[in-house]
């Protein structure tokens, strides 16, 4: 379980419960069917006193009680967690035990005052397009050059791919394209695997990305380390870093967006 801090949120679990819980009722789900289904998912196979259970019930209360829809049964037992002491124990060793105290009478305090009216949830989300594990994929650049990338996942947050070695005018013939070898990083010749991303609904340049009507039936997928990349500096990335330097398209170490290399 990672945890930096005594606070509530200053904790894995607890950020992914709150996040968890937010998502679906921001997707439409009434709070208390998403309450179910959290604690299904979450605490059937976990003891009542699993730290991690602990954890669950005190972020899913402070959760509710920020978003104005704080639930008497998740209420009761987050109380009934800071009352008796339970989630104190885990903090005795990193003496940080009157600090975590301090965090949970606050939040006995905010869970039994005066509760806000229910808020509008908005969450951030990733905008994907319509690509398949496996597809080929043409870029054309504002040069009127292409590239070609392979897709090697798709993900709910973004793509997963791949730059094919080849740039030019003219798309190659589909069998070509088959036979490129993936791009590599100077003379250490590591994979890269790019995941970009987008959370703009027009971030995406639709009309900039053909998938390319091939069909190869092995399995080229090689999902790994990667970098982020953003689909509205797709260009930049592609140009400024992959061809930077004919011959010598990455340095020999692994390089990142922010290298200060030439």
């Amino acid at each position: 379980m990672g945890i930096w801090g005594p606070a509530v949120f200053s904790d894995d679990v607890a950020g992914d419960v709150r996040d968890a819980y937010r998502q679906r009722v921001a997707d439409g789900m009434d709070g208390v069917d998403a309450t179910d289904e959290l604690i299904k998912d979450w605490l059937d196979d976990r003891d009542a006193d699993d730290p991690d259970t602990l954890v669950f019930w005190l972020a899913l209360a402070a959760t509710q009680s920020k978003v104005g829809r704080l639930e008497d049964r998740v209420r009761d037992k987050a109380i009934e967690i800071i009352d008796n002491g339970q989630d104190l124990e885990r903090w005795e060793e990193e003496g940080l035990t009157a600090k975590r105290a301090k965090h949970l009478e606050k939040l006995r305090t905010q869970l039994t005052g005066p509760q806000p009216n229910p808020k509008k949830i908005r969450v951030e989300r990733f905008y994907v397009p319509d690509f398949k594990a496996g597809n080929y994929v043409s870029f054309e650049m504002s040069t009127g050059e292409f590239v070609i990338f392979f897709i090697d996942d798709v993900a709910d947050d973004g793509v997963c791919l791949t730059l094919l070695d080849w740039r030019g005018k003219e798309l190659p013939s589909l069998d070509e394209i088959k036979q490129l070898p993936r791009k590599t990083c100077g003379s250490q010749e590591v994979i890269e695997d790019f995941h970009v991303h987008t959370m703009k609904k027009k971030g995406i340049p639709h009309s900039q990305l053909t998938v390319l009507d091939i069909d190869d039936d092995r399995d080229r997928r090689q999902v790994g380390p990667g970098t982020m990349w953003w689909w509205e500096n797709l260009e930049f990335f592609v140009n400024e870093l992959t061809w930077k330097k004919p011959g010598n398209f990455f340095p020999d170490n692994r390089w990142s967006v922010n290298s200060d290399e030439d």
